[in-house]
């Protein structure tokens, strides 16, 4: 496990505005610390043997970039569960 202080959890909270008791600074640098550990792991791996080129999509293999026609108004409401005047219906979300 990665070691990270109860400072840079306290400096993490602080940037996220979050208020941390001190069980889940605790949680938090136990759970930071393996996530940062882990990544540690993963950055100490030999990548040497492998040859990433050939599994990339190169560009001579795209299809060609064509317009279509999209749908149309009707088409798009057709499934809608509401709708009204031509517009979909949603709840309101924002205050």
């Amino acid at each position: 496990m990665a070691e990270i202080s109860n400072e840079q959890i306290k400096h993490l909270a602080e940037l996220s505005a979050l208020s941390l008791t001190e069980a889940e600074t605790k949680s938090m640098k136990n759970e930071l610390g393996d996530i940062l550990g882990f990544v540690d792991k993963i950055n100490n791996c030999n990548l040497s043997v492998f040859d990433y080129t050939e599994d990339f999509v190169t560009i001579d293999k795209l299809r060609e970039d064509e317009p279509k026609a999209g749908l149309t108004q009707k088409e798009t409401l057709a499934n809608a569960p509401k709708k009204e005047n031509g517009y979909y219906v949603v709840s309101k979300v924002v205050d």
